[in-house]
């Protein structure tokens, strides 16, 4: 038997989806402790845990532009949005750098590597290529778009219907609360700043291996705990080197196959990253190449 987890982009509410949707019911497959459900209900608030300040801006900016196209606002620039998202996303990329920085520094000896390393880490900042940054504001365009796109889409549904109801001020409102994306914008910023710490370390890396002549590996780190899911459980461990992509499908100890796709959103299998709000991470090996 074969368990496939599909690593895609959140999508939007449908309009005509009802609020009795509940969370329970609305589970989706990916044990990614989210709902798709979470999207229509108009109560749901994420919980946001220490160390998501990055998530929770963008979370804020999405919200905030759902409540003004919504509002039917003329003004909403998205390409204002679409700055500020990435600029937020250099900074966790920056941040997943500094971490990395702080993890290499003592496995690489003396030497140069360990003076650039002990920079980085002790001023918090690396120089993020042009390359990294200018995926991260493709990646953002693409999201945003999608988002004010899907949103606009429901947000008409909802006015239209109301229109041959006859609703109220106070009926339309409530009908419009029903396709607030809360659960979408909640995912969307903790896949993308997760993605952008994951690419920011893996980029230091690189950089280390080709100033440097070291020998990087890269082992899949799972967060296991009750919500792990069988993949991410079987993936943890796996070693490739640097540049390498991790095998996209395992055996687990009881003989099940799982399996995750490779894409362009996990970088084919080079970031461990296998399904919507996955919270793999990785960490390294280091060898001085002789």
């Amino acid at each position: 038997k074969v368990i496939m987890m599909a690593q895609e982009r959140p999508e939007a509410p449908a309009a005509d989806i009802k609020p009795a949707v509940t969370v329970d019911e609305a589970k989706c497959g990916h044990h990614c402790d989210h709902s798709h459900g979470e999207a229509f209900l108009d109560d749901y608030t994420p919980v946001w845990e220490p160390g998501e300040g990055h998530a929770k801006q963008i979370y804020d900016l999405l919200v905030r532009v759902a409540g003004e196209i919504a509002a039917e606002n003329p003004n909403i620039n998205l390409d204002q949005l679409k700055e500020d998202i990435a600029t937020i996303l250099k900074e966790a990329g920056n941040d997943g750098a500094v971490e990395g920085a702080e993890f290499l520094k003592g496995m690489v000896g003396g030497g140069k590597a360990a003076e650039t390393l002990a920079d980085i880490a002790a001023n918090k900042k690396y120089e993020l290529s042009a390359t990294f940054t200018g995926k991260l504001e493709e990646r953002t365009a693409l999201l945003v778009d999608s988002f004010a796109g899907d949103t606009k889409a429901a947000v008409a549904t909802v006015l239209a219907n109301m229109a041959e109801q006859g609703a109220t001020k106070g009926e339309i409102e409530r009908a419009l609360a029903t396709v607030m994306p809360r659960g979408r914008a909640a995912v969307i910023a903790r896949n993308e700043v997760h993605n952008a710490i994951n690419g920011g370390r893996y980029e230091l890396d690189q950089d280390m291996a080709a100033q440097y002549g070291l020998k990087i590996e890269l082992v899949w780190d799972a967060h296991i705990d009750s919500r792990t899911c069988d993949v991410c459980a079987a993936m943890d461990g796996q070693v490739v080197a640097i540049g390498e992509a991790f095998p996209d499908q395992i055996e687990t100890e009881d003989g099940k196959i799982v399996a995750y796709e490779q894409n362009e959103w996990n970088g084919y299998g080079k970031d461990p990253n296998a399904h919507v709000n996955c919270r793999c991470t990785f960490s390294e090996r280091v060898s001085i190449a002789k």
